[in-house]
């Protein structure tokens, strides 16, 4: 058995304090669906003692209601308004508000439609969930590491649960640009590359397999650059080589045209 425990001592659950609240919302949105399914339209009447049976409201028609008996009650007609549904949708936003209170979750976790912040701001919305989680994930590591070595116990395979590494996603939201400028900042400030991306989240061997690939491009980077060179040296002695295949004399015009008989 294998328990995953937030606390050693009690047991304490995450959702405990907030089942109410859902009971409350799913309350609210019941009776909204019945409000909207019998009153969220307004609703004519009419007092007198004449039948009305025959009248019906229908578009473009001029609806005509028929005296009452002389000596009773004047014939009368009114509307009850509709259900306003905004009383029920304002009572579930703040169980909301409520529930995100308690739980340590920002509200537009829970309203997707809403206008959720982004950059600093929201790494300052989500940091007390984010501190839960982290917490969450440190007293669950052991629990998970203890599995794993029975798991493979199972498999004839014997190890030790310290030398089991769970992986867990990084629980806080991080922009691109700001995971790209808070890993400049570090390496500016001294600390090695590889350092700073154990820092970011990623692996050693995610580490090893891009300097493993950085390598290879600076050694293509490399031989390309001493071919061009080397090119470039064969270039230049093919241009200074002399014509005349007299390495000592420098090149002499050759005279292609022929004297006349006794000339000079």
């Amino acid at each position: 058995m294998f328990h995953f425990r937030v606390e050693k001592r009690i047991i304490k659950s995450d959702i405990k304090n907030v089942i109410p609240l859902q009971n409350g919302m799913n309350k609210l949105m019941a009776d909204m669906m019945i409000t909207s399914e019998f009153a969220a339209w307004p609703q004519r009447y009419f007092i007198t003692n004449a039948d009305v049976s025959a009248l019906q409201v229908k578009p473009g028609t001029i609806l005509g209601v028929p005296a009452g008996v002389q000596g009773d009650q004047s014939t009368s007609a009114g509307e009850f308004g509709a259900a306003p549904l905004n009383n029920y949708t304002g009572s579930i936003d703040k169980l909301i508000s409520y529930t995100s209170s308690i739980t340590n979750t920002p509200k537009h976790y829970f309203d997707p439609s809403s206008n959720a912040p982004s950059g600093e701001a929201l790494i300052a919305m989500e940091a007390p969930l984010n501190k839960k989680a982290q917490d969450r994930i440190d007293k669950f590591t052991p629990i998970w590491q203890q599995a794993a070595a029975f798991a493979l116990r199972i498999q004839k395979v014997t190890a030790n649960p310290r030398d089991i590494t769970p992986n867990f996603d990084k629980p806080e939201t991080i922009q691109p640009k700001t995971q790209a400028d808070i890993t400049k900042v570090r390496t500016d400030g001294g600390v090695p590359l590889d350092i700073a991306l154990l820092w970011e989240g990623k692996t050693q061997a995610e580490i090893d397999a891009m300097n493993k690939i950085k390598d290879e491009a600076d050694a293509k980077s490399k031989a390309s650059l001493g071919a061009a060179l080397l090119k470039a040296q064969q270039d230049m002695k093919t241009q200074d080589m002399p014509i005349n295949g007299n390495n000592n004399q420098p090149n002499q015009p050759v005279n292609m045209q022929k004297g006349k008989q006794g000339g000079r």
